[in-house]
């Protein structure tokens, strides 16, 4: 552990802080399936201000140990220490035999302090190769001496010019700067003076010396001197303030040298990385409003600070934390394990009731409830996080999988928890059809009817996204490559999701994923890059994919629309006119024509006249037998046509025409180009024919609402008004008038010239004569 770490497992911050945000309600409870009760945390320590592995991470990076600081305590400001705060006194605990011991060093002198009427002074100890140590105690006659002899026995001996009442003796050694600690437990040699100090009825060995020297002892011991130099200098610093506000010159001593305070192991610690930090950051530390900060620390946060109840002490992400290694752990207890710390008997379940709402998880631990046979009990987080030791309180706590199931046979085949796999997260829990169990690195689903499988990554973020179990229920395949290259795919009982590096995850179900499916599709289509989504219509559904969309209806069935004429659908908002598509792309009339037919209409497209919608008669004309080598591929959608009421379309051969009372005709070739010339809707209104053959041989004809257009070769010839409907009562073209040899005149008198006659028509009528 590193740095105040221990602090939270030893119950012992006197200080209080604020919550990082709502917290959150009771979650899932955990029961001990197969005799384990699983531990998956995130970081190391109470996660209060900087994390020493998020210092590491942003020193990796480049920042500076300014900017470290900034980050963990933001809104305060690098001050320099005041000289007159310069020295600080530590307590060394594991020196606990109620008295203090040196190692006899030349140069080791005993020291009086000034006070209470008592002058400062000093006694040099000889230098004497029978005396190894001297020692300083206090009883009722108050302060006394003992040397140690080569047998390690203490005798008594004066302490010449000293007095046994004054403030206190403490050992120092000016040629060196160090004294060597004799402890129950081995020597320490420390910088500075080692006295015995009263502190109330107890007697501590406390270490005076200057911050800096101080500061040796302790950054080693809190950070690895040899990491990224930015961050050696923040751990400084931190330390520096760290100790700064603690100092208390009323008490006997400032700190101890545990991790209750912070780890300070003298000069056995220091390293030349620590101490090029330290004089790169001497005697700087952080203040707010002008005091110095509780400058807080741990080795890891888990990716999230916690609020510590200062305004630079908030929560927040951090994403510095696990840049250099992922801060993850876990651990197991068994039932018994846990109940034997705990006290209720046999373990019933556990169940976190509430958490800070910071980070993953859903946040730090702040409330569990533990049920056994014999009783429950409610813990703190901290409470927790002691009693099962863990290494932080933000954790998430399982059951694990039922024994023996296929889920569980599945787990322990891929490596169990240190597998792929990892540990559970959740319990394993029931769904329709079969259960499913959350991991670490993917959640296994099994079912009556299919075994088990693993669903991981992007899949199974979509598949809890859309309510999974109930929208597409269990898995049926572990995830495999997909149709396409690129493409992975698992798949359900009701349905599959479908991902690509460049479309994310995607479910398809229903008719539209049968489609997909089908032989040679998703070729054409590409990948998936939406669900199933509302259809452009009341009650349709579809999907869209990189090369075109999928639409479904229950009457249409699921179709499949892309390329020109997908583009052509979607920008003429073609679904309100021609309904849903009928059918997939496929060949037109024409060679090189494609087409989709849709309820109510149909689009074609060809390489050189783009895409077009025809509806209703119109179309059902282009459709019968022959008319469209006729009249070659549309060029325009139905438009207006050139009369009131009347509607087209034009063709790369011809045009079609259409009005309810002359219903759908075609006109092409040198019969519309001469309609086109004499303005053919304002003289003979509509088609009411196709285009058809003459009597001569070779001839076409076109008949029209008010007159007819006769072709041969040499050319086309208008027959309007009265004089066509008298040439159409004897006839026509196989009348004995013959073939029409010039345009029917206009006037008051309309006169139409045939082979073997002439009709002339007045307002009194017509009149026929022959030649």
């Amino acid at each position: 552990m590193r740095g105040l770490v221990a602090l939270w497992l030893a119950g012992l911050l006197v200080f209080t802080v604020a919550p990082a945000s709502p917290a959150r309600a009771a979650e899932q409870t955990a029961v001990p399936y197969d005799n384990t009760i699983r531990f998956t945390g995130a970081g190391w320590g109470h996660g209060w201000g900087m994390s020493q592995y998020g210092a590491l991470g942003q020193a990796r990076q480049g920042r500076s140990w300014q900017q470290i600081m900034a980050f963990y305590y933001p809104g305060t400001t690098v001050t320099s220490l005041p000289s007159a705060q310069r020295q600080i006194r530590i307590w060394i605990t594991s020196d606990n035999d109620a008295n203090t011991a040196a190692v006899a060093i030349p140069g080791l002198r005993l020291r009086q302090l000034a006070g209470d009427g008592h002058a400062a002074g000093t006694y040099t100890f000889r230098s004497d190769p029978d005396v190894t140590g001297w020692r300083v105690g206090r009883n009722a006659g108050g302060w006394y001496l003992e040397q140690r002899d080569r047998n390690n026995a203490w005798h008594a001996t004066p302490a010449w010019g000293l007095h046994p009442q004054a403030v206190g003796w403490v050992f120092e050694n000016i040629p060196t700067g160090q004294v060597e600690l004799i402890k129950p437990s081995g020597t320490q040699r420390l910088r500075g003076s080692v006295g015995l100090t009263p502190d109330g009825s107890n007697l501590r060995t406390v270490n005076a010396l200057p911050m800096e020297s101080y500061l040796r002892g302790v950054v080693p011991a809190e950070m690895p001197a040899t990491w990224t130099a930015a961050a050696v200098r923040a751990q400084s610093v931190a330390a520096r303030t760290y100790a700064t506000r603690r100092l208390r010159p009323a008490s006997p001593y400032d700190l101890c040298d545990t991790t209750t305070c912070q780890v300070y192991q003298g000069v056995s610690a220091e390293h030349p990385g620590a101490d090029a930090a330290i004089t790169a950051t001497a005697h700087q530390i952080l203040t707010y409003g002008g005091q110095p900060i509780d400058a807080l620390f741990s080795s890891s946060n888990g990716g999230h600070t916690v609020d510590g109840g200062q305004p630079y002490l908030p929560a927040k992400p951090d994403p510095y934390d696990g840049y250099v290694q992922n801060q993850t752990w876990t651990m197991s207890l068994t039932p018994a394990e846990i109940s034997a710390r705990v006290n209720v008997g046999t373990l019933r379940a556990i169940r976190v009731e509430q958490r800070d709402g910071g980070g993953r998880f859903g946040g730090r631990v702040e409330r569990v409830i533990i049920v056994g046979s014999s009783r429950q009990v409610s813990l703190s987080g901290a409470e927790f996080r002691r009693d099962m030791g863990l290494r932080s309180s933000l954790v998430q706590v399982t059951g694990g999988l039922r024994p023996g199931s296929p889920n569980h046979q599945f787990w322990t085949g891929a490596g169990g928890q240190a597998g792929w796999i990892g540990a559970p997260t959740h319990n394993e829990e029931a769904v329709a059809g079969g259960s499913i169990a959350r991991m670490e690195g993917a959640d296994l689903h099994q079912s009556a009817g299919t075994g088990a499988h693993e669903v991981h990554g992007a899949i199974r973020n979509k598949y809890w996204a859309v309510a999974g179990p109930a929208q597409l229920g269990l898995a049926t395949s572990n995830e495999v490559p997909g149709h396409v290259s690129g493409q992975l795919v698992s798949n359900f009982a009701k349905g599959a999701i479908y991902w690509g590096p460049s479309t994310q995850a995607r479910w398809l179900k229903g008719g539209i994923l049968s489609r997909y499916r089908s032989p040679g599709m998703a070729q054409i289509m590409g990948m998936p890059t939406s669900d199933e989504i509302p259809g452009p219509l009341p009650g349709t559904l579809m999907v869209t994919l990189t090369n075109g969309n999928f639409y479904f209806s229950p009457v249409t069935g699921s179709r499949a629309v892309h390329g020109s004429i997908l583009a052509k659908y979607k920008a003429s908002n073609a679904a309100e006119l021609i309904g849903l598509p009928t059918s997939d792309e496929m060949p037109g009339h024409l060679p090189g024509q494609r087409m989709n037919t849709f309820s109510d209409g149909a689009i074609y497209w060809g390489p050189s006249t783009r895409a077009h919608i025809l509806i209703g008669g119109i179309l059902g004309r282009y459709r019968s037998a022959g008319m469209a080598e006729i009249i070659g591929a549309p060029t325009s959608d139905e438009i207006d046509g050139p009369l009131p009421g009347s509607r087209m379309v034009t063709f790369t051969k011809g045009n079609f025409y259409f009005s309810p009372p002359t219903g759908s005709r075609a006109v092409h070739g040198a019969i519309l180009t001469r309609y086109k010339q004499v303005n053919g809707p304002a003289l003979i209104g509509l088609p009411i024919s196709d285009e058809m053959a003459g009597a001569v041989p070779g001839s076409r004809k076109s008949l029209f609402v008010r007159g007819g257009i006769y072709w041969r070769p040499g050319g086309a010839r208008v027959v309007s008004g009265a004089g066509h409907r008298t040439y159409a009562d004897l006839g026509a073209d196989r009348s004995r008038l013959g073939w029409p040899i010039a345009d029917t005149t206009t006037g008051a008198t309309q006169v139409s010239r045939f082979e073997h006659g002439v009709i002339t028509c007045t307002s009194g009528g017509c009149t026929v004569s022959y030649t």
